[in-house]
């Protein structure tokens, strides 16, 4: 973990064997602002990405057992999974009741790509009589391996203001591909001044949690926090290629 940027997926692997949204981290700059270029950006895609708040599993947690609870009433078949062990790539043992099972990050499981659909449905159909109201659950937007295991999706608990995120990217003004010095890919994107103030107020106030970007209804991004953010500069890290970073920033420019 580099102390100006947030952690990635693979420490939070290593402490709490759950990766963040599979190897993809939002790497904020804590230095003085960087020029970019101005664009004009499309303003009806940047309205889709958005940036949340977070739950930590242990705020949730016994919400979440209660309905897992409920799930194991319904006489379910005998092929068929409870949402932990759906949320536990189909797992039997049962961590979420354990005293001991401390999870500090948003991730509420990780599911085999063919049960999203699953975890969707009771989600759907039992989630509204035990889930706080201001709770939303997205995807992350590509799957993990982990531990050379099968490709699974996780599921991240979001923080929502009326049914909204803390803010919305309505306040955009250019987005570029960039290498990281290890060379990764990257996208950088940066605010004008009243997103920058925003910015600087979710992080000031979300140091040492996680928050969450997130693109179309998918999470492309949870990190940890680490310092405050007053120069409205981001950048999405991660596994990307070149081609899916070209495709993000034609996505904002309307390309």
């Amino acid at each position: 973990m580099k102390s100006l940027r947030t952690m990635s997926s693979k420490p939070l692997c290593g402490i709490m064997i759950l990766a963040v949204v599979a190897v993809i981290a939002l790497s904020f700059s804590c230095n003085s602002a960087v020029n970019y270029k101005s664009s004009k950006v499309q303003k009806d895609a940047v309205s889709q990405i958005g940036f949340y708040e977070t739950y930590s599993w242990v705020e949730v947690a016994k919400a979440f057992i209660n309905l897992n609870n409920e799930v194991k009433k319904q006489n379910l078949k005998a092929d068929e999974f409870t949402l932990e062990q759906l949320l536990n790539t189909r797992s039997h043992t049962e961590d979420w009741s354990r005293p001991e099972y401390n999870n500090p990050t948003p991730v509420i499981g990780h599911t085999l790509v063919e049960d999203t659909a699953r975890v969707n449905g009771i989600i759907a159909q039992y989630g509204a009589n035990f889930l706080p109201q201001d709770l939303k659950l997205a995807w992350s937007i590509k799957p993990f391996r982990d531990f050379q295991g099968p490709d699974c999706y996780e599921l991240i608990a979001l923080k929502v203001l009326d049914g909204k995120p803390y803010m919305t990217g309505e306040f955009i003004i250019s987005a570029k591909k960039e290498t990281t010095f290890d060379g990764q890919y990257c996208m950088s994107f940066r605010f004008d001044d009243k997103g920058t103030q925003q910015f600087s107020r979710l992080t000031a106030q979300n140091i040492n949690r996680h928050i969450a970007t997130v693109i179309k209804g998918q999470v492309y991004s949870c990190p940890m926090v680490m310092c405050q953010v007053e120069n409205g500069n981001v950048q999405v890290v991660g596994n990307f290629t070149a081609e899916e970073i070209d495709d993000l920033v034609g996505f904002i420019y309307g390309k």
